[in-house]
């Protein structure tokens, strides 16, 4: 897509809590010059629900007391992520990629899309509700925040973990969906390899090389 293959640094991070990921992409983001290389960290997190910029109190249907809920300045409202679903934060300068908003988070919906073809999963996108689908039923979700023409966030995958929690909430704001995950469809796959599958076709379809495997930058 880019002109150029350019490479940027990966690494799967294991199971951590928004709240430190958040602050750390959000530092990573401001502090990066023209010179600062692009990073993807794959991880998953512990349970947590998150608002984003358009919050709505509404969003909340039950009592959340027992889960963390967390501001956030991502776009899209409000969402919910925990231990089996995959999570892909693309920190990345899409001004030296070459790319606009509207088509990367194409893009990133339709990496999802090749992922789950691999397994014989048919998905879609559903225009004017961000996100991958199964027959109607949201598979994954993604929210991104731009700053000086970099973004952050990205996309998050359900792999197979407990559901129950998105129905405390109006996820996405989408009143009346169903959420469905990859083990609904006797496909049982690790949270850390679908991560980096993800990651691999994304980076295909950016024209983006791996070069270093590093911790999260700080």
């Amino acid at each position: 897509m880019a002109g150029s293959t350019l490479s940027f640094d990966y690494q799967w991070q294991g199971q951590c809590v928004y709240d430190d990921i958040y602050r750390a992409m959000r530092l990573y983001t401001r502090n990066r010059t023209e010179h600062s290389r692009d990073q993807f960290w794959l991880l998953e997190h512990q349970a947590v629900y998150t608002q984003g910029r358009r919050q709505a109190k509404s969003d909340v249907v039950k009592d959340i007391d027992s889960i963390p809920l967390v501001a956030s300045d991502r776009g899209g409202l409000m969402s919910y992520h925990g231990p089996g679903q995959a999570i892909l934060y693309t920190l990345l300068d899409l001004r030296r990629i070459g790319i606009s908003l509207r088509t990367y988070i194409h893009t990133l919906e339709k990496a999802v899309i090749i992922l789950l073809a691999r397994y014989g999963i048919c998905a879609q996108q559903i225009k004017g509700a961000p996100g991958v689908y199964v027959s109607h039923a949201k598979i994954a979700s993604l929210a991104l925040c731009i700053y000086k023409g970099c973004c952050y966030h990205g996309v998050a995958l359900n792999v197979d973990m407990d559901l129950a929690p998105f129905y405390s909430i109006i996820p996405c704001g989408l009143t009346g969906i169903k959420m469905t995950q990859i083990a609904d469809y006797d496909v049982y796959l690790n949270v850390a390899d679908t991560c980096y599958q993800l990651a691999d076709i994304l980076a295909q379809q950016l024209n983006l090389n791996y070069e270093n495997n590093v911790a999260l930058s700080s």
